[in-house]
C-alpha cells in the first residue's frame, strides 16, 4: 500500500516538473534578428535583463516558463533576451554596439541605452521588456516584473495592434 502511495505522489511530482521542465522559450541573437525577419515577419520582444536583478530572475522562473506563454511567444513572435552587462559586442540594424564600463566590474551595454532612448525613458531599470511590431518600431515598454496573466494579456494585444 505504501508502495503505490509513493508511486502516485512521486507521478503528481513529475507530471508538476514536467510542465516547467518542457516549457522553454525559442530566442534569437538581436544581431540574427534582421535575417530572421526577412523569412517571416513576427512582432519582436526583447528582455533586458542582468545576473544579479532578483525580478529578472523571477520572470524567467515563473513567467517565461508557463506553457501558454512559452506557446504563444515561440509560435507569433521573435524573442530577443540581452543581457545588459555582456561585454560582447552586438550588431543590430548595420549599428555595432559595445559594452560600456561605468566603473570597475560594472556597466551597460550600449544596445540596452539605444532601447531605452527609443522608448523615451529617462532610466533603465530591470527587467527592461520591450514589444516591437513587425516594423521594428517599440510599441510597449515595461521595466517591472509581468507575471503570466497579465504577460498574456499584454502579447494578445501586441498582436492585435
Amino acid at each position: 500500500m505504501k508502495t503505490a502511495f509513493y508511486a502516485i505522489c512521486l507521478s503528481v511530482l513529475l507530471l508538476c516538473f514536467a510542465e516547467f521542465a518542457c516549457a522553454q522559450i525559442d530566442t534569437v541573437s538581436i544581431s540574427r534578428l534582421s535575417a530572421v525577419q526577412h523569412v517571416k515577419n513576427k512582432p519582436v520582444l526583447i528582455f533586458v535583463y542582468t545576473s544579479w536583478c532578483t525580478y529578472c530572475h523571477a520572470m524567467q522562473q515563473t513567467t517565461f516558463k508557463n506553457k501558454e506563454v512559452v506557446k504563444l511567444l515561440n509560435d507569433r513572435f521573435y524573442n530577443v533576451f540581452i543581457d545588459a552587462e555582456q561585454k560582447e559586442s552586438l550588431v543590430y540594424e548595420g549599428k555595432t554596439y559595445y559594452f560600456k564600463p561605468t566603473g570597475l566590474n560594472t556597466g551597460i551595454h550600449e544596445i540596452a541605452e539605444e532601447l531605452r532612448k527609443q522608448t523615451g525613458s529617462q532610466s533603465i531599470s530591470y527587467p527592461f521588456i520591450c514589444l516591437l511590431n513587425t516594423t521594428n518600431e517599440v510599441i510597449y515598454h515595461s521595466d517591472s516584473f509581468i507575471g503570466k496573466s497579465d504577460f498574456l494579456k499584454l502579447l494578445n494585444a501586441t498582436l492585435a495592434y
